[in-house]
């Protein structure tokens, strides 16, 4: 066989490969299993005290939630937010 029509060949085999490579190793990564959650973080207007909790049908920002356990003051939700968890 010629060596020049060998290099021909083999230059195309590894331009193949590497034209391949990128699909050939995004197909092995496979995502990892998450689940979201919503979450609701209530806060005390006078000392700032901070609670997270699985949100509530009816929650909302600025909602009065209750009162402080700290000191009697009013506890609203202050941010509401998916949370994203691995699975597991």
């Amino acid at each position: 066989m010629d060596p020049l029509l060998t290099a021909l060949l083999l230059l195309s085999i590894l331009l193949i490969l590497t034209a391949l490579m990128p699909w050939l190793m995004a197909s092995t990564r496979r995502p990892r299993p998450t689940r979201e959650e919503l979450v609701s973080v209530l806060r005390c207007v006078r000392c700032g005290y901070e609670e997270v909790r699985k949100y509530s049908k009816g929650d909302y920002v600025g909602r009065p939630i209750g009162t402080c356990p700290r000191d009697g003051g009013q506890v609203v939700v202050k941010v509401i937010y998916v949370e994203t968890l691995p699975q597991g």
